[in-house]
Formats: structure tokens, C-alpha cells, sequence
């Protein structure tokens, strides 16, 4: 037999590239456009905004991968176009940055460890469905 797709392309899917889209283009944006001023006296906000985006485009992205080597290697590719980012920013008058790069892989870690939890609570909550209906039967 030939080739066979395992799944179809979800709107999680979609929602992670919209997502990735976005940081793109915050990326390159000059910092005031992108942070209110108020916000930016805030030693910790450009750290915790990388650690928040890239935790979110990590859940979508690897939420339906039925494989813990592909959800791996989705969020390897990740983490390496987020230090891609980070160097190019360089030449648009923008710093790169050692510690957002970090605070990204940190993103995209929590984003493993909720993608984890919310699969075990998805199995429990199935087995426990397939108990009660093999009991009332």
C-alpha cells in the first residue's frame, strides 16, 4: 500500500502559524511601536512576552501531534527559527538577545509540559467514559 496521512491539517495547526506570524512581525517591529512606554520601564515584560508567545505557538503547534518525535522535532523547529529571529533582528535595528532566546526555549518547554497534561487528562477522561459505558451495558 502507499503512503497514508495520519491526520488532517486542524485548526490548531492554522492557529500556530498565525500565531508564528505575529511574532514575526513583533520581531522586527522597533520596541515602542510594539510596548506601550509604561510598559517597557518593566525590567521582566520583553522576557515574559517571549516566554508567553512562544508557550502559546508550542501548544498549538504541538497539540495534535500524535507522536512524541514529531511534537519534539515541531518544537525543535520552533526553537530554531526563534534563534534565526533573534540573530537576523541584529541588522533591523534591533538587539539580539541571549536571554530572550532563553525565555523562548522556556516558552516552548512549559508548552510541552501543558501539552503533556492536557493529553493524560484527555486518556484518563476516555478511559473512564469506556469503564461507564462498559458498565451500564
Amino acid at each position: 500500500m502507499g503512503y497514508r496521512r495520519s491526520r488532517t491539517v486542524g485548526w490548531t495547526d492554522y492557529a500556530a502559524l498565525g500565531a508564528g506570524a505575529v511574532i514575526v512581525a513583533l520581531s522586527f517591529l522597533s520596541l515602542p511601536v510594539a510596548v506601550p512606554s509604561h510598559l517597557v520601564s518593566f525590567v521582566g515584560v520583553d522576557k515574559i512576552g517571549h516566554f508567553a508567545c512562544y508557550a502559546v505557538v508550542g501548544v498549538l503547534a504541538m497539540y495534535h501531534r500524535r507522536r512524541l518525535s514529531s511534537a519534539l522535532l515541531t518544537a525543535g523547529v520552533i526553537f530554531y527559527l526563534s534563534g534565526v529571529i533573534e540573530i537576523v533582528q541584529g541588522q533591523f535595528n534591533r538587539t539580539t538577545d541571549l536571554a530572550d532566546f532563553a525565555a523562548n526555549g522556556l516558552g516552548l518547554a512549559f508548552a510541552g509540559i501543558v501539552v503533556t497534561l492536557l493529553r493524560s487528562m484527555r486518556r484518563a477522561r476516555r478511559r473512564t467514559f469506556a469503564s461507564v459505558s462498559a458498565n451500564s451495558a
